[in-house]
């Protein structure tokens, strides 16, 4: 009979050795990108970000600026550059001005209400700006 800590043990070894949720989606969009499954890719990346993975921000936003395994859409391109910005990405900034380049000024203000809103949702708090 397995005594509760043998138990509690083998619990958190078995734990371990699952990969974290939010990483997997990021994997797996990397490896579908990889494959040339762009939409698949495409889910992924989305599936990624939106449980937090920051490092799926940017993948995903190019994917909307370019259209590649999804729609163009410069706004939401725009809103996850600037998460992506947000948290070190040393190429989001040129490529959120990129996006910001085909926006109307009312789809900027868009893109400025979806970032808090998605903020919210990510529970991420503003980052002061760098000085």
């Amino acid at each position: 009979m397995i005594g509760r800590i043998q138990l509690v043990v083998m619990v958190v070894a078995l734990l371990l050795t699952i990969p974290p949720v939010a990483w997997a989606g990021y994997e797996e969009g990397e490896a579908a990108n990889r494959a040339g499954d762009r939409e698949a890719a495409f889910v992924h990346f989305q599936q990624a970000a939106e449980r937090g993975d920051v490092r799926a921000y940017g993948k995903l936003a190019a994917m909307h600026l370019y259209g590649t395994g999804t729609a163009k859409d410069p706004v939401i391109a725009y809103v996850w550059f600037a998460l992506a910005e947000e948290h070190g990405d040393s190429l989001a900034e040129r490529y959120r001005m990129a996006a910001s380049a085909v926006l109307t000024r009312s789809q900027l203000e868009q893109a400025h209400q979806l970032i808090e809103v998605k903020r919210r949702e990510l529970e991420i708090r503003k980052l002061p700006p760098i000085k």
